[in-house]
């Protein structure tokens, strides 16, 4: 495993260690769509995976030597084996990949070395950036043209993939921190949406976090970087050109008069000392004006005005499970979202109170990482402190072992005791929905908890009958 060019023009299959997975599986879609044969190894079948094979891909499901094709057995210059690190290092697959001489790349890597040669736009932050780098990807797409990799799937388009480059050579692509993945990028515009402590298992705390943004941050070849204002600080002293985005009077591209008309948003965008332009955008809450905020500016960046934006912000329909409105009737609405740090429920919350002021609101969450619940207890608490009831799942645990008196009480030991707090099995989940009232329901984590939403979605119909 080791970092090596990598000569596309002689491709002719891929091959990919954790395929399922979302940065994996646009991946496969892009060498796919590009003619290539791609075939790959999950754990587990998901929607995602059997979408890949209906697109012509080949996949299993057991990690096992002799379910590999035949073809992309040994290593030639001509075959690519890609992996992601939640593929442990112990994978039979992997072992005997690497005895047969395959160098294995990590996806990252290869993200960087396509990008390349591209005029890349790349969306960092510890929250945020997969809905930014989808609506740059949209509006892009619909003016002058791009291509993206994007790290969710777009309701508009249904796919984690855009093919959509008409000569200007625009490359969109969520820059991921995790394992450092971002700084395999060299971006032409860098936009980072916010820096909080996260994914303490590689970097060990808030500076570490800070730190490696910082060098993203200086991997820009212009030495420019847009920026949320709250997270301006933190590169205000290493020379770069900063652009700022939010709601304060000194940010470069600011939001005022905004009004939120249900699962709607209006507000005026004000650069410098312009007179402003209305726009409007499908999503609530003060986290999406601010992303808006972050796409304009990294659309004006590459030289398309706000002017030809304006359409193609209010058409934008948003990612799957980010604010997903699964379920919405006059009685009852039921809303799936992947946030799984405390800034982004804290949000979730707050998009939630303004969409439906007065509304008794019902949250269900599951933790994801035994590592992040034991350093962020306290504050996980303290954004699920606003609901009307909470009910906590075990923790998904996705790459880690468990961590002695680790678990989801931790969490549930902190609330206030105004917060009713239930602690249930995953398989207790939907008789206790269907015993309990509420307005709006949440369902929030990284984890298998999205694998419920469609019976969850159900649940909330029959209810509403």
């Amino acid at each position: 495993m080791s970092s090596q060019t990598v000569d596309f023009q002689l491709l002719q299959r891929v091959y990919l260690l954790g395929i399922g997975g979302i940065g994996m599986s646009a991946l496969a879609r892009y060498f796919r769509r590009r003619g290539l044969q791609v075939a790959g190894y999950d754990l587990t079948p998901s929607q995602l995976t059997h979408e890949l094979e209906s697109e012509g891909m080949a996949i299993h499901y057991a990690d096992s030597i002799e379910l590999i094709p035949r073809d992309y057995r040994l290593p030639s210059a001509s075959t690519l084996v890609i992996y992601t690190p939640a593929v442990p290092a112990g994978n039979a697959e992997v072992r005997y990949l690497v005895a047969q001489g395959h160098t294995l790349h990590k996806r990252a890597e290869i993200l960087g070395l396509l990008s390349r040669n591209w005029t890349t736009v790349a969306v960092a932050g510890t929250h945020g950036k997969t809905t930014v780098s989808t609506m740059v990807a949209h509006v892009l797409s619909n003016t002058v043209g791009c291509d993206a990799i994007l790290g969710g799937i777009a309701v508009n388009t249904g796919s984690n993939l855009v093919l959509k480059d008409r000569g200007k050579g625009l490359f969109v692509t969520e820059a991921d921190e995790y394992d450092h993945s971002f700084l395999q990028l060299t971006p032409a515009v860098s936009v980072v949406t916010a820096v909080q402590a996260d994914h303490l298992d590689i970097y060990g705390n808030l500076r570490g976090v800070e730190d490696a943004f910082i060098e993203f941050a200086m991997l820009n070849q212009h030495k420019k970087l847009i920026v949320n204002e709250r997270t301006a600080r933190l590169f205000s002293m290493l020379g770069l050109q900063l652009c700022t985005y939010g709601l304060g009077e000194q940010a470069s591209y600011r939001a005022a008069k905004i009004h939120y008309e249900g699962l709607n948003s209006r507000f005026t965008v004000y650069r410098s000392d312009d007179a402003g332009l209305d726009v409007q955008i499908g999503l609530p809450g003060r986290f999406n004006v601010e992303n808006t905020l972050a796409c304009i500016a990294a659309v004006e960046a590459v030289g398309v005005p706000l002017e030809q934006q304006l359409p193609h912000l209010a058409s934008f329909k948003g990612v799957r499970r980010r604010f997903e409105v699964r379920y919405n009737s006059r009685n009852l609405t039921y809303v799936d979202d992947y946030a799984h740090h405390p800034e982004e429920i804290a949000a979730v919350i707050q998009a939630v109170r303004v969409a439906f002021p007065g509304h008794r609101l019902v949250v269900v969450f599951q933790p994801h990482l035994y590592t992040r619940t034991r350093d962020l207890a306290v504050d996980f608490a303290r954004a699920l402190a606003g609901v009307d009831e909470l009910l906590l799942l075990p923790i998904y645990p996705a790459r880690e072992e468990p961590i002695e008196g680790v678990t989801s009480g931790l969490i549930a030991q902190l609330l206030p005791p105004s917060v009713p707090c239930l602690l249930l099995q995953q398989s207790e989940l939907l008789p206790m929905l269907e015993s309990i009232d509420f307005q709006v329901l949440v369902t929030m984590g990284a984890g298998s908890i999205g694998t419920m939403a469609e019976a969850i979605a159900e649940l909330v119909r029959l209810k509403d009958c």
